[in-house]
C-alpha cells in the first residue's frame, strides 16, 4: 500500500511482516502506526512482528495503544519498543537489557549466557525469541546483531531497571569471559605462554567455545569474528576502570594477532 509522502509502507518500512491483507483492510490505522513509529523502519518492523504473532489484534487497537504512550518516546519509536518489551517473558527482558550494555558489536549465545545467568542453550533460545520479535537481526548463523536504536532503548531499560553495580558486574563478566576464551584456547593449542590466571567461573563459562575452537583454523575463524568486539572490549574496560582486564585482554589477544598476520 502506498501512502502519499511515505512510500510503500508494506515493503519499504518492513510493515509487510504484518500481512498485506491486514494492512489493506485498515489503511488509515496502518498509517497511524507507521507515523507513531516515527517512520523508522526498525520500529515499524518490530510493530509488524507483534501483529504477525497476534492475528486477533486489530490495527486500530494497536494504533490507539501506541498513541497512548508517552509522546516523547513515540517520537523516536520508543512507544513501539515499549509495547514489544512489556510483552516479553521476564528472561527475555533480562537478556534484552544486557544487550544494551554488552561491550560487543554483535553477540553469540555463549557471549551473553554468563552475564545473563543462563546456559548457552538457554541463551540461544532467548536470542531466537528476540530475533522472532524483530528486536535482533542475523546475517551470520549463530551471531546476532541489534539496531542502534534498539540498543539505545535496551540501554535505557538497563539504566532504569538495573542498579549500577548490576550493570558493572554484567559488563565485567563479559570481559572476563573474553579473557577466558582467549587464554584457554591458546593453552589448548599448545602455545607456550604464561597466561594470566583465570577465575573458575570465567573458565567454566568459556569451556564450550574453547572446545569448538580447538584447532588453529577454527581458532583463527573465531577470532576473525570476534576481533572487533575484543578491541571494543579493551576500550570499555579502560573507560569503566577495569584496569586488570584492560591489560589482560591485549595479552590474551597477542597470539591471535600474530596468527592473523601469518
Amino acid at each position: 500500500m502506498r501512502v502519499a509522502g511515505h512510500g510503500d509502507i508494506t515493503q519499504e518500512d518492513g510493515f509487510g511482516l504484518a500481512g498485506e491483507e491486514r494492512v489493506a483492510a485498515e489503511p488509515e490505522a496502518a498509517l497511524r502506526i507507521v507515523r507513531q513509529c516515527g517512520l523508522l523502519p526498525p520500529a515499524v518492523s518490530v510493530t509488524a512482528a507483534r501483529l504477525r504473532s497476534r492475528p486477533v489484534w486489530d490495527l486500530a487497537d494497536l494504533a490507539e495503544r501506541l498513541e497512548r504512550e508517552d509522546a516523547t518516546t513515540s517520537d523516536i519509536g520508543g512507544a513501539t519498543f515499549d509495547v514489544s518489551y512489556r510483552d516479553l517473558p521476564d528472561r527475555a527482558k533480562g537478556l534484552f537489557r544486557l544487550l544494551g550494555i554488552h561491550p560487543g558489536f554483535d553477540f553469540t549465545a555463549s557471549s551473553v549466557a554468563a552475564p545473563a545467568g543462563l546456559t548457552p542453550i538457554e541463551a540461544d533460545r532467548v536470542l531466537e525469541l528476540l530475533l522472532d520479535e524483530n528486536l535482533l537481526h542475523q546475517s551470520v548463523a549463530g551471531r546476532y546483531g541489534i539496531h542502534d536504536l534498539l540498543r539505545a532503548y535496551a540501554a535505557e531499560r538497563a539504566e532504569a531497571e538495573m542498579s549500577e553495580d548490576e550493570r558493572r558486574t554484567a559488563v565485567e563478566t563479559v570481559l572476563r569471559w573474553f579473557v577466558a576464551v582467549l587464554t584457554l584456547t591458546t593453552s589448548a593449542l599448545g602455545v607456550e605462554s604464561v597466561p594470566p590466571p583465570l577465575a573458575p567461573a570465567a573458565a567454566a563459562a568459556a569451556a564450550v567455545v574453547t572446545s569448538q575452537a580447538a584447532g588453529v583454523v577454527e581458532a583463527a575463524r573465531w577470532y576473525s569474528h570476534e576481533r572487533a568486539n575484543l578491541l571494543r572490549a579493551v576500550a570499555v574496560a579502560r573507560r569503566m576502570g577495569f584496569d586488570s582486564l584492560a591489560w589482560r585482554l591485549p595479552i590474551a589477544m597477542a597470539f591471535f594477532e600474530e596468527l592473523a598476520r601469518n
